[in-house]
């Protein structure tokens, strides 16, 4: 596994929007399954260390970044993902808004989703009940215990759901 500094030293462009410790707990998921999808995406620090647990990975992000003078790009996260030194024939990027979900992946089942797109109430709802249709482990809700009233919100709905039970940590964790 490798540290955020670690993390942050692979990538050539931007920095893994991540907290300490959120690499290696991430990991320790990825490595429970084979397939992984996230709704916000930016540099790709999340997807990288998904990448590095095994798993083939899907991205959902507009990269629209209006009013900031340095945005990531679709480019720049494959670049991230090839000086991690991970096969790019494992890295999907949908360039999209969600919802809907991509075209390309609306049948598709998934081992493993980060929701980490807006952080607003409306926002992660719209990314739960996506995620929830196409996830069959564990659904990760990024920035959970960081007073994001929204991604709390729609977290503490979303465990009243009988079919996923919380894990738990500085991310709010579904198992299914």
């Amino acid at each position: 596994m490798t540290t955020l500094r670690m993390l942050d030293r692979k990538m050539i462009d931007g920095r893994a929007a991540m907290t300490k410790n959120d690499p290696e707990f991430l990991f320790s998921i990825a490595l429970q399954g084979k397939t992984y999808v996230e709704i916000g995406t930016k540099w790709g620090g999340s997807a990288i260390v998904a990448g590095m647990a095994g798993c083939e990975v899907h991205c959902i992000d507009p990269w629209e970044y209006p009013g900031r003078e340095r945005f990531a790009t679709p480019d720049l996260v494959r670049g991230n993902w090839a000086a991690a030194g991970l096969d790019p024939a494992k890295l999907f990027l949908h360039q999209q808004r969600h919802p809907p979900w991509p075209e390309a992946i609306k049948d598709r089942k998934f081992d493993i989703g980060l929701i980490d797109g807006s952080h607003t109430e409306e926002a992660c709802r719209k990314d739960w009940e996506g995620m929830r249709l196409h996830v069959t482990k564990f659904i990760l809700f990024h920035d959970f215990d960081y007073h994001h009233e929204g991604v709390q919100k729609v977290f503490w709905e979303a465990e009243e759901d009988p079919k996923w039970n919380r894990v738990g940590h500085q991310y709010g964790v579904l198992r299914r």
